[in-house]
């Protein structure tokens, strides 16, 4: 599993409804046995706290989670099983490889941390899908770690983790570790659910998403660490009511600033203008990261 200390990373506390973004605040301790937490003077509703229930334990049909065998049936199996039954689904420690897409429908999903691990081979088909009403996926790693290929909108099964239309789900607790341009978390067509506690880490590629968001209602993003993305948090605007916002790393923003300024340099006579545009790029390269400095390079004279 990779997860560098050393990349800087952006912490993200964010508030998502229809109406409001919001930064700063985090959901009181008793927000999800209320069902309501207030920000700014907007009520958001939150999903219930999950519940303890009986387990199918994917061991029990068939799994063997050794990274190896295909665990995909099995795991299917013993989602379908809990749905129809109403209990949830356990993954004990093992890194349980899957090859197509698993679904799991109103079903709460627990792992046992860091030891249990989710891991999809297959970069057009590698979605673990939450759908339905209280669903719930804690202690878990999710990885497409290693796959090339991105996310589109248009194909949420190439998503690392997919909530599609849902209500009253639960992200917690969990590692997403993903492959170049594989979105971590898309969250489509969903309402009511809080994602807390969540560690995002990608490659450190500008398509890097952590958490995505389309077509959400009050949905909650909260004490989630994003680390190697080139978007903490992105909503879109095709289609719904969220609203579009991006959390986005202070060293990306640098980047992206002196790019725009090194575009006006060149495009400006040498002047007044043309050495305070200079200055203000060599300071930028001073404060900056390496990447930036290479840009900065390209105007020295």
């Amino acid at each position: 599993m990779r997860l560098d200390p050393s990349i800087s990373a952006v912490a993200a506390v964010a508030v998502l409804t229809a109406t409001t973004f919001q930064f700063g605040a985090t959901p009181s301790a008793d927000a999800h046995g209320s069902g309501f937490v207030t920000k700014g003077g907007h009520h958001i509703k939150t999903p219930p706290a999950v519940k303890a229930v009986p387990v199918d334990n994917v061991r029990d049909f068939g799994a063997v989670g050794n990274g190896v065998i295909d665990d995909t049936n099995a795991i299917q199996n013993a989602a379908n099983d809990a749905a129809n039954r109403h209990i949830g689904v356990f993954f004990p420690p093992g890194t349980y490889l899957h090859a197509n897409a698993i679904t799991f429908n109103g079903v709460p999903v627990t792992g046992s941390g860091t030891a249990s691990q989710l891991v999809s081979n297959n970069p057009a088909n590698c979605a673990v899908i939450l759908t339905g009403a209280n669903v719930s996926i804690q202690n878990m790693v999710i990885s497409t770690q290693g796959l090339v290929g991105g996310t589109i909108l248009s194909a949420p099964q190439t998503a690392t983790l997919v909530v599609q239309t849902a209500t009253s789900f639960t992200i917690a607790n969990d590692t997403i570790v993903t492959g170049p341009g594989v979105w971590g978390l898309l969250v489509l067509m969903s309402t009511v659910g809080a994602v807390n506690s969540v560690v995002c880490d990608g490659n450190g590629l500008f398509g890097d998403i952590g958490v995505a968001i389309d077509q959400g209602d009050n949905v909650t993003v909260a004490n989630c660490l994003f680390q190697n993305e080139g978007i903490g948090v992105v909503v879109f605007p095709d289609g719904g009511p969220s609203q579009y916002r991006r959390v986005i790393p202070l060293r990306r923003l640098l980047y992206l600033l002196a790019s725009a300024m090194t575009l006006l340099y060149r495009a400006t006579t040498p002047g007044v203008v043309h050495k305070a545009l200079k200055s203000l790029l060599l300071v930028l390269g001073i404060t900056s990261s390496l990447r930036i400095r290479y840009i900065i390079a390209e105007v020295q004279e």
